[in-house]
């Protein structure tokens, strides 16, 4: 929560050093719990009326984004950029003008100076929840302990892996951070993933942390939101050396991911999908797990699919649990128009039928039921889910093992999820459904990021979450009969 002076510069081009105009008005940046941050000012930041079309200053229309910068009572520097007005309450005869709210997209904090959004970066820092554990090997970490001096020394040695991205070089760092006093010694992971890449500010959301909070969502399994950013500027300051600013990417965050606080380290990689470590052990390096993920990027698919999956990890139970496994099977679905084509191959007898019901269709009704018999040629959901199942691997085969009539069940929980009027399923069974298919996409999308199959299945099948899934699956299903041996 920050207090402090705010306003907006209509002026062309900003002197150097800046100087404030006139106009400013008091108020408050905070986090709202709910949507991101937010600026509520006592009175209007422009000088001119707010209106849809009006020009407020020569600013431009009120409905455009616009930089608000402002200072503190500790004499930091903001600049809140693409920012928007929301709403004007005249809830108060003493606030002249009302009080105006302004959510915020981008927030640079700076000791030195305001920026632009056009401001040039060439090094970014990007600190992530659940970072420093996803990062840290308990073996990397040394101690000693000297009986006849009775004292401790901790050996730490801080390590890092480099990849090319475009023409970015993107450096993961991990160590730990030791801290030491009279009654207590300690060393904390600490991770930090560096981006060497010249851009605007206003861009890096786009570009570097809103990808990277994806892939570590992935392998985390469940969403792993940016908690800082620390970016060095391209110009250089009177002094000659560079200037730092802190910038954050206001985004909304549930009460889960608050202040999320592990009392084991091991406990919470027990809890990730694959450490570093784990990939390691499966020859998946950073210099080849980065670029795979960003090369997957360029498919629209395989970003819809995993943009799901990541929803579909938020809740698995309570009132959002109905959502999480539509997100997992709309996620199957995407998934499958990314590897499969999609449609079935008709016998040339169906075929014949299928032309002449659509010659025989009145010319006033094509537009209706020419799609609908289109759509016969669309392989059934039941047909995806063997799809699927047949490129996962092992993975796929443990789960079939546990539950032989796995594909069913899947289907099943999918009509479930779909359509309100059907009858529904156990929990129970929506859960096996909705964790199984929440694997099967795992698989996949390691594999979308060039990781072969194998490797695929072992970094799975090493994993504390799956073995324990894989067995309670068994212990509740192990009874239904495969498909094959129904009569």
């Amino acid at each position: 929560m920050v207090y402090g002076e705010w306003w907006v510069d209509s002026r062309k081009r900003y002197p150097r050093p800046y100087v404030p105009p006139q106009h400013t008005a008091a108020g408050e940046l905070f986090d709202d719990g709910f949507t991101g941050w937010r600026l509520e000012t006592l009175g209007p930041l422009l000088s001119g009326p707010i209106g849809l079309s009006s020009s407020n200053a020569g600013v431009g229309d009120s409905s455009e984004p616009l930089t608000v910068w402002g200072t503190d009572r500790d004499g930091y520097f903001y600049s809140l950029l693409n920012t928007h007005h929301w709403r004007t309450q005249h809830q108060s005869p003493n606030v002249r003008g009302g009080v105006q709210t302004w959510p915020v997209s981008v927030i640079v904090k700076s000791r030195d100076d305001w920026v632009t959004p056009s401001d040039l970066v060439d090094q970014i820092d990007v600190y992530l929840q659940d970072l420093d554990a996803w990062a840290s090997d308990p073996s990397e970490l040394h101690t000693d302990h000297d009986r006849e001096s009775k004292t401790v020394s901790i050996s730490v040695e801080t390590r890092s892996a480099t990849a090319t991205v475009g023409k970015a070089e993107v450096e993961a760092r991990w160590g730990r951070n030791v801290s030491s006093s009279i009654e207590h010694v300690s060393a904390s992971p600490g991770a930090v993933i560096r981006i060497v890449d010249t851009l605007p500010i206003s861009e890096i959301a786009n570009q570097w942390s809103s990808p990277l909070s994806q892939l570590m969502s992935l392998l985390m399994m469940r969403t792993s939101v940016v908690d800082r950013i620390d970016a060095r500027l391209a110009r250089k300051s009177a002094a000659d050396h560079p200037e730092y600013v802190e910038v954050r990417i206001p985004q909304p965050v549930d009460d889960d991911h608050r202040g999320r606080s592990e009392s084991s380290i091991v406990k919470r990689q027990h809890e990730m999908l694959a450490t570093r470590r784990a990939l390691a052990s499966a020859e998946t390096t950073w210099d080849r797990l980065l670029p795979g993920f960003f090369g997957a990027l360029d498919d629209d698919e395989f970003k819809t699919t995993l943009s799901l999956l990541i929803a579909s990890q938020e809740k698995t139970e309570g009132f959002r649990f109905d959502d999480s496994l539509l997100y997992a099977f709309n996620a199957i679905e995407s998934f499958h128009r990314t590897r499969f084509d999609g449609t079935v191959t008709e016998e040339p007898r169906v075929a014949k039928v299928l032309k002449e019901m659509k010659q025989r269709v009145p010319r006033g009704l094509k537009a209706v039921i020419n799609p609908r018999l289109a759509a016969t040629r669309h392989k059934r959901m039941l047909e995806k889910i063997d799809d699927i199942l047949g490129i996962c691997g092992t993975v796929a085969a443990d789960l079939s093992s546990a539950c032989p009539d796995l594909a069913s069940v899947l289907h099943d929980a999918r009509t479930a999820s779909a359509h309100a009027t059907t009858e529904r399923m156990s929990a129970q069974d929506q859960v096996d459904a909705l964790v199984s298919t929440q694997w099967l996409l795992r698989h996949g999308l390691l594999q979308s990021l060039g990781i072969d199959s194998q490797a695929c299945d072992q970094i799975i099948r090493q994993n504390f979450e799956f073995k324990g899934h894989t067995r309670a699956l068994g212990r509740r299903h192990s009874h239904r009969t495969p498909p094959a041996e129904r009569h």
